[in-house]
């Protein structure tokens, strides 16, 4: 079993990474949208129904930009800080709020400012 840490994207219109083996793993953040994401995986050889959760490092729009709709369309949970989900408003392509499936806040002495506003 080998452990993969591949970049999707890194930088100012984007940052999505993937940790994990083949079968399953997790993404960091996903500020890109959510075709680039499944290509990507698709192209690595992992399936998009293998992801374990996506844990988002903080609230810029460029580390949770399709989170949302990733979570909704396939019940993925999303991890992040109390302070971070409640900065978090993300519109679908719908134009509705996008509600997060299990979402699961955690606290740490790393938990940036709210950048909301």
């Amino acid at each position: 079993m080998n452990l993969k840490f591949i970049s999707l994207a890194s930088g100012s219109s984007g940052n999505c990474f993937y940790l994990g083996m083949s079968s399953y793993g997790i993404l960091i953040d996903s500020g890109i949208g959510i075709r680039m994401v499944r290509k990507i995986l698709r192209e690595r050889g992992i399936a998009i129904e293998s992801i374990m959760g996506i844990f988002v490092t903080h609230d810029h729009a460029d580390h949770v930009r399709s989170v949302g709709n990733l979570s909704e369309q396939f019940n993925i949970p999303v991890y992040a800080t109390e302070m971070v989900h409640g900065c978090i408003k993300i519109i679908n392509s719908r134009g509705q709020e996008c509600l997060f499936y299990g979402i699961m806040c955690y606290s740490s002495l790393l938990d940036c400012d709210c950048q909301c506003g």
